[in-house]
């Protein structure tokens, strides 16, 4: 088959369409009483496949009905350990993952033997929320109720960390926050707060490292690490939150570091057909009422965590822990998870925008629902 019919996954790290076949009769081998289909929603760093039992009601000879075989490269692995914990924390919000092991492929472009590593996991069920945005910024009513079902779901999502995380002490967090993002919170916004392409934002990322020591309020908590549209899963008749997908970058870090998905909740980018004119780039577009769905969800969060209204200083810390993950997770580039480059204006638009925006300072709209 030409390479041309291949998903990117498979044309990005140098495989074939014989790699693709045997990634599917690996799946088929382990599952032999199941139907496999590749999934319709493929994500950048895996390829992944849907198990479902064809046995008749009543057989229970397998299990693996609503199941998926995920392959990543090593470079993309997943921490198992990391993902029990998340299913502790977040119940039915996180899969169930299975370390398969690997696949040894023979007849990759380079012709050298390579492997990718096995993953099972339960279905999350629910559509992509990049695939039911609306992309209109009058919401009608029952589009608004959908709306506000899912900021005030997240909202639950997310003070479940709270109620699992670890209370912090003023040392603890350099000890508890290890991982790529947590060991290096300090370096990471004084990088930014020299690089970053605007005035305003260096100054917010030095303020935040400034700050850094309010933390000392909020638990460590497992934060998922990529709050995006696209791990997002929302059932498409209610708008109901029904959990997110690949936990590949979750780690321990102070409550509030995601609370950027928020705003992806609030509304959306667009972007010009011909972005590279003058005068033309990516905007970002709040909902008419996305004041009132902020409100929402923080009426939520304070329902369900009341220290936050009960004491100043948890609610400052909340709102500088919202900032921080705001510069981190739109300040660096993705650049396939080297994650150490700042944005510029010219190769990261969308994030340059979101970061703008969400931080209240520029872009290319009215930041009123911000606050």
């Amino acid at each position: 088959m030409a390479s041309s019919n291949l998903l990117p996954f498979f044309i990005r790290n140098n495989l074939t369409a014989i790699d693709r076949t045997s990634c599917i009769n690996f799946a088929c081998d382990l599952f032999p009483n199941a139907r496999v289909t590749p999934l319709e929603f493929q994500g950048y760093c895996s390829y992944g496949l849907l198990v479902t039992s064809d046995l008749a009601p009543g057989d229970h000879k397998s299990s693996t009905a609503d199941a998926i075989v995920q392959f990543r490269p090593h470079c993309y692995a997943l921490d198992v350990q990391i993902a029990k914990a998340a299913k502790i924390a977040y119940g039915s919000y996180a899969p169930t993952v299975i370390d398969l092991g690997h696949i040894l492929l023979e007849r990759c472009r380079s012709r050298e033997r390579t492997s990718l590593l096995v993953y099972q996991m339960d279905r999350i069920p629910g559509l992509p929320y990049r695939h039911l945005q609306v992309r209109s910024r009058k919401l009608d009513v029952v589009a608004f109720e959908k709306q506000e079902r899912l900021v005030r779901d997240f909202s639950n999502f997310l003070a479940l960390g709270w109620k699992e995380g670890s209370a912090a002490q003023a040392s603890d967090i350099s000890r508890s926050c290890t991982g790529k993002v947590g060991s290096c919170i300090a370096a990471k916004l004084s990088k930014l707060s020299m690089e970053l392409p605007s005035l305003s934002l260096r100054h917010r990322a030095r303020r935040a490292m400034l700050d850094l020591h309010k933390l000392k309020y909020l638990p460590v908590v497992l934060s998922h690490g990529d709050v995006v549209p696209s791990n997002i899963m929302v059932d498409e008749a209610t708008g109901r939150l029904r959990g997110l997908v690949d936990w590949a970058e979750a780690e321990y870090l102070p409550f509030g570091f995601c609370l950027y998905g928020l705003d992806h909740l609030l509304g959306y980018t667009s972007t010009p057909p011909r972005s590279d004119e003058e005068g033309t780039r990516t905007t970002w577009t709040y909902y008419d009422h996305a004041d009132a769905l902020r409100t929402a969800f923080w009426d939520e969060l304070e329902k369900n965590i009341p220290t936050i209204t009960l004491d100043d200083r948890v609610r400052e810390a909340v709102e500088l822990a919202r900032d921080v993950g705001v510069l981190l997770w739109h300040g660096f580039a993705w650049d396939d998870g080297a994650i150490d480059r700042v944005i510029n204006e010219k190769e990261d638009a969308v994030e340059m925008e979101c970061l703008d925006v969400f931080l209240g300072c520029g872009g290319s709209v009215d930041t009123r629902a911000r606050t």
